[in-house]
């Protein structure tokens, strides 16, 4: 190994933790992909290769390694740019492809690169890649990805070159930052004798192949992952990636868990957006049940700091502090449909809800917002007063009472039940909405409804419990849940939008 310069080992260890970022982002548009089929009754090892395709799908291989940016591109065949600040990266062909692929990688080439992070010709890889994660693997599962892709279709295919400009694109560099913070702390996962089976395989996943702690733990200056705040949370692609650790779990069963996985619903309320649903559509919902109870199991028991509040101004400003150490991050620029702080029009329907009803928004969440957003270890007064601050600076004039107070039950999350939807429809909707009466948007007006929509699902949900205009509080529907109402809006707006998928809200 040649010697580093010391300006340039530290250069780039300071700026790789955008490279670590950018992995997150990579699958931009987070769409669900369709996997190859495999035609097993003619394969020679077919038990091995369907092993593989599990545990492809387990590291969400599909993600990265198809651009998703070009609807319809050859899947595993890479090509997907991934964006930093200093250039864009191209993933590499994965399919069995001699000429542009790893048609030619024998086995030990494969295990090399997940497992070290170096590809045929001992180059490294750019941490882009999470062989730090890959390395807790098995050689036995890594071999029986190798043969997975191996029957994949084969794609000629030479994806871009890398825009990256000098010294970001020198491979040898990347070595500094390994003896740092890979090498001492690398090797193949080791169970704990003191913990269960099932424990072990929820590890196992979590930290090998799931690699959840890219995204949900925070990294310092470096690029290396924080391991007191381990799965703490963090921020992608302006999304924010809640803390999944113990503190936040103990509350809810294993299966409400598992339900963020499989319906996409966030704990306490709320839809899963963003890079979360690519996670989800594309590999947790593949794993078996058992594999799901084990990771969230051994989630459950994962114990680290929270991730310390920055000092903060008291009284008057302490909203203001709160917004611009949390709250900004989403609300400052419109991520992940969140309504941006100053734009009067698109609060003034939120404001007419009420403060209980956004107090209880914040702290439980909704949409894409996790319960507080970015700062769990915030107390309810500290959100509220954030609240009152974005309030305040989107209606100017107004003032918030101080005799608001926070609801008193949360609003649990939609069902997502289309058919449980359209019988409360038929059943509290459709007197008004079938045909216009009392000015009620009428099913199958598209225009209408387009206006509507752009309003939020939260306003929509709001306007149907708390009443709107001429419609009474609930519809008049006494007997209705909050879940009902909340399922017939969705059946609603998804029978009458002119694009995407509200169910995923």
């Amino acid at each position: 190994m040649q010697k580093l310069t010391k300006t340039g080992t530290w250069s780039i260890l300071i700026l790789t933790i955008f490279f670590h970022s950018s992995f997150c982002i990579a699958a931009k548009n987070y769409p669900t992909v369709p996997y190859p089929v495999i035609d097993y009754p003619k394969i020679k090892n077919p038990e091995l290769v369907k092993k593989g395709e599990y545990l492809a799908k387990a590291g969400d291989c599909i993600a990265c390694h198809t651009d998703t940016d070009h609807p319809g591109s050859p899947i595993f065949a890479g090509g997907l740019g991934v964006d930093t600040p200093f250039g864009t990266f191209f993933t590499p062909n994965i399919t069995p492809d001699k000429e542009t692929g790893i048609g030619k990688w024998s086995d030990k080439d494969f295990i090399k690169a997940m497992h070290d992070g170096l590809n045929p010709h001992n180059e490294n890889y750019f941490p882009v890649f999470p062989y730090v994660f890959f390395n807790r693997v098995s050689k036995e599962d890594l071999i029986a990805i190798k043969a997975y892709l191996d029957h994949v279709p084969a794609v000629n295919y030479t994806p871009p070159k890398n825009q990256v400009s000098w010294p970001f694109n020198v491979r040898l560099l990347q070595w500094g930052w390994k003896l740092l913070f890979f090498l001492p702390d690398s090797g193949y996962f080791k169970e704990d004798p003191k913990q269960s089976k099932q424990w072990n395989r929820g590890s196992y996943l979590v930290n090998g192949l799931e690699h959840c702690s890219m995204c949900h733990t925070p990294v310092n200056v470096l690029g290396s992952w924080k391991k007191s705040y381990f799965l703490a949370g963090g921020i992608v692609d302006n999304f924010p990636a809640p803390n999944i650790t113990s503190s936040r779990l103990k509350d809810f069963s294993v299966q409400q868990v598992m339900d963020v996985f499989l319906k996409d619903q966030l704990l306490g309320g709320g839809r899963i957006v963003g890079p979360m649903l690519d996670v989800n559509h594309n590999s947790l919902r593949y794993l078996s049940k058992e594999d799901l109870e084990s990771i969230v199991i051994y989630l459950k028991t994962v114990k680290s700091k929270e991730i310390p509040k920055p000092k903060i101004k008291s009284g008057a400003q302490l909203g203001e502090g709160i917004y611009d150490a949390y709250c900004a991050t989403c609300h400052a620029v419109g991520s992940a449909g969140a309504p941006i702080v100053g734009d009067v029009p698109v609060w003034e329907t939120r404001i007419k809800l009420g403060l209980p009803t956004l107090y209880h928004n914040a702290i439980d969440g909704i949409n894409a917002m996790p319960a507080k957003g970015t700062c769990s270890s915030c107390t309810d007064q500290e959100i509220e007063a954030a609240v009152r601050y974005m309030v305040d600076e989107s209606k100017p004039g107004a003032k918030a009472s101080s005799s608001y107070t926070k609801i008193p039950t949360a609003m649990p999350a939609p069902t997502v039940n289309l058919a449980h939807g359209k019988e409360i429809y038929e059943q509290a909707c459709n007197t008004c909405h079938i045909d216009g009466k009392f000015g009620a948007p009428k099913m199958g007006d598209k225009k209408i409804w387009a206006a509507i929509i752009k309003q939020n699902m939260d306003v929509l949900f709001g306007h149907t419990i708390q009443g709107y205009k001429a419609m009474p509080p609930r519809g008049n529907c006494t007997s209705c849940s909050d879940t009902d109402l909340m399922d017939a809006v969705i059946y609603m707006v998804q029978q009458n939008k002119e694009e995407g998928d509200f169910i995923l809200w």
